[in-house]
Parts: structure tokens; sequence; C-alpha cells
């Protein structure tokens, strides 16, 4: 299984690898499990997606590059309902937007129907990339969701996005990536919020033929990436993601780290006590155990987090292995950093970070549940180089 291009765990029970193992294709370059590789493959299936052509070659998706207007346009004129190909402008929509350019037809239908209206200056600016604020607003005009005016109004503010981006909560309908409202879309959380609307299926539910998960996605996605099988019983709904952390404030370690986050998610809009919107974000994490692998010394790395959090420190097992935990805390929430030391010359540390966020919300999980989940990820690791 690879963490950070290096081969980490390894689950003695499937001899396999990669989604293909367990009956997923992968067309459009898609290499190894992803996040939203479901909502994708739909979009395939469904002739919607037919993917880029970069250096020659053609059927790359590129789930993680920002979409730009003239493709979010399309993509969501189709998925909506629209039937390819379209007919030809008979004039130029916007001033920046030729009738003879590839996107016309997407844009004139896309105008003509009402979904989308341009800038203040009257132009469309194709080439510029959707922010989930702007994208939310053509997604509930293409599938002409409901809205309620009353959602626009932040104590003694008036925030316009509002309107929309609270009609695709109420949809389930907003990618579990998404952190603001200015964030800019990528093509997988595009694909996620399509296939959302369509189908009112999610990425992150669980396949009929692998029952018993409980990972809250893909199926096997977990087990592939770090051997650990969970059940159905551990408070789903999760998400298994490639991750990055820096904790260079406590060791001299300062580049960011490349991995994976296991996190538990509140899948709707939460805002901080103040109310306001730039506090809202629509996606909330209680818990996140993170899993990297870098190229330090462990007995560095101990001894420097030794030295900066002295207070709490513990000795755990990983799958076998002993490892130095040190924790800090910050208003109340915890974040514990672990070092286990691989023994193999390349890549020799392996840091786990579990991070529990403090949280009175009805669907947050019990600091029992976490840290019993914790616990069985431990006992579950097996390594191999």
């Amino acid at each position: 299984m690879i963490i950070a291009g290096v081969c980490v765990f390894s689950l003695p029970v499937l001899a396999t690898e990669g989604c293909n193992a367990v009956g997923w294709e992968e067309p459009h370059g898609m290499t190894g499990c992803r996040l939203y590789y479901p909502a994708v493959q739909w979009m395939y299936e469904q002739k919607i997606a037919k993917g880029v052509e970069i250096a020659g070659k053609v059927g790359t998706f590129e789930p993680e590059r920002t979409i730009n207007r003239a493709e979010f346009t399309k993509l969501v004129l189709l998925a909506s309902g629209a039937q390819d190909p379209l007919p030809s402008c008979m004039s130029d929509p916007f001033p920046d937007v030729p009738k003879g350019a590839w996107f016309a037809p997407y844009i004139c239908a896309a105008k003509d129907r009402g979904i989308i209206s341009g800038f203040p200056d009257g132009t469309f600016r194709p080439s510029i990339s959707v922010n989930f604020a702007n994208g939310s607003k053509i997604l509930v005009k293409a599938f002409n969701l409901h809205t309620n005016p009353e959602d626009t109004s932040v104590g003694s503010e008036t925030v316009w996005y509002r309107l929309y981006t609270q009609a695709l909560l109420r949809e389930n309908a907003t990618a579990p990536t998404l952190e603001s409202f200015d964030q800019l879309l990528t093509r997988g959380e595009m694909a996620e919020m399509l296939y959302r609307l369509r189908t009112g299926k999610t990425s992150l539910d669980t396949a009929e033929w692998a029952p018993g998960l409980g990972t809250g996605y893909e199926p096997h996605i977990l087990e592939f990436a770090v051997g650990v099988w969970l059940s159905e019983d551990l408070d789903p709904p999760y998400v298994f993601t490639p991750h990055a952390v820096n904790f260079g404030h406590l060791t001299s370690y300062s580049s960011a780290i490349h991995g994976y986050a296991f996190s538990h998610v509140i899948p709707e809009e939460h805002c901080l006590e103040t109310g306001l919107w730039e506090h809202c974000s629509p996606l909330k994490h209680d818990w996140t155990i993170g899993l990297y692998r870098l190229n330090a010394n462990p007995s560095v790395l101990v001894r420097e987090l030794r030295q900066n959090l002295p207070d709490d420190e513990q000795e755990r097992y990983f799958g076998g292995k002993l490892g130095n935990c040190f924790l800090e805390i910050f208003h109340g929430d915890g974040v514990e950093y672990c070092v286990i030391d691989l023994g193999s010359v390349k890549n020799p540390t392996l840091l786990v970070v579990h991070e529990s966020k403090y949280s009175e919300h009805p669907l947050a999980s019990h600091p029992d549940t976490t840290n019993a989940m914790f616990a069985r990820l431990r006992k579950s690791m097996s390594f191999s180089e």
C-alpha cells in the first residue's frame, strides 16, 4: 500500500492492490482509488464527461484540478438533462464568448435558460476557475432547486450566495472536501455534486456488494491503503483522503509531510459561535487520524517533541511496533503526535497524528468512540517495505 510514494502497510488477507482488484475499471487515467471515483465513473458511464487531452494523452479526468467556468457550464448542462450536441449560437452570447468557440453552445443554452447571467461588466470570463459560491448558484438554477430567501440573512448582514449554498446543503449535494465559500472547485468536487443531485447517492456510500465496512467510503480503500478492516458499528460516516501535515512549530522538520487522513465528518454547514458567514464551512471534522511516512531520524523527532511537549508522553503500540506519543492541547482540542521507528533505511519514520476537536454537535462522535477507533486502528496495522 502506498503512502507518500512508499509501501508502508499490507493486508495479509487480501493479496490485491488498487480498485481494479475489486472490480472497478479505471478510465480517464484514474490511478488507484480516489475520494470521488464513483462520481467520476458515473459521469463517464452517462457520457457526460469524456476526459481531457494533455500532451497527446486522451482520457484523463484530472479530479484534483480546478474547473473553469466554460467546463463547469458544459458539464452542469449535460448532467441536468441537456442533449449533446447543442445548437450553435446565432450570435456571441457574451463579449468574451465568440459564437464559434467550442463552449459557446453550452453558454448560449445556459444563458437562454436563466442559469447564468455573467458578471456586472457584461462578460462571462470562461477561463477563470469556479468557486463554491458561484458554482452553487449555477447548480441550483440548473437543477431548479428550492431556495429560501431567509437564508441570505446572517445577523444584520446579507450574504447573497447562502441562498444557493444552503439549498445544496438541504439536498446533501455539497462535496465534503469543501471548506470555504470562496474555495475553488475541483473537477472531482464538481463530479460529486452532480452525482448527488442526479442520483441521490454519494461517493461515500458503501456498495451493496461490500457490506460491513462502515468506512462510508469506496469499498476496500482503507484496507488497501492502511491494512485496517473496520466494521459498520463504529459510527460512520468516515472519509479517507490524501492529506498533508506540517508540525514545524514543534520540530525542525519544517516541510509539509504527505500521507493520508482518516476522518469522521459531519456533512452539514457548521458555524462557530459568532454565527458570521466568514466562520462557516460546509464540512466539520470532529476527529482525524493521519498517517505519514517521512525520511527523518525518529530519535531526533522524539527528542524534539519531548522538549516541546514535555507534560504528556505515552508509549503506544502500532501493529506491534512501539511508538512515542505526545499530546498538544489547544483551546480544548487535542492533537497527539506519535513517532514510530520502522527500522528501515528509506523513510524510516511513520508519523501518526490523532486530532480530536471538541464539539457539542449531535452528530459528533463520543470521545470513547474516537478512542476506540484509534485503538482499533493501532491494533490492526501491519507493516512491510
